[in-house]
């Protein structure tokens, strides 16, 4: 096929067809990627904020375990997890 049409439909047909679908795939991956990289930076600080309150928690949880340096301060700041939760649930 190549000999009888001398390379032509490489030229004329695969090659601009490549390059269309090529284009079309880059540019979505593109715009893919830079969404995600938006949403990533926007969300960064709530991330962050979200893992110290889960570290104070389980701060708060040793503590109250036994395991912690201050007992009695474990208990109320649990007691105040406990109230923050029902007041929010409410």
């Amino acid at each position: 096929m190549d000999d009888f049409l001398g390379g032509l439909h490489r030229k004329y047909i695969v090659e601009p067809s490549m390059d269309y679908f090529v284009e079309k795939a880059e540019n979505s991956l593109s715009s893919i990627g830079h969404s995600v990289w938006e949403w990533f930076v926007q969300s960064l600080p709530d991330l962050a904020g979200y893992g110290t309150m889960v570290t104070g928690v389980c701060v708060i949880l040793s503590t109250m375990a036994g395991r912690g340096m201050v007992r009695p301060l474990g208990f109320l700041a649990g007691g105040l997890i406990v109230a923050v939760c029902v007041l929010e649930a409410a």
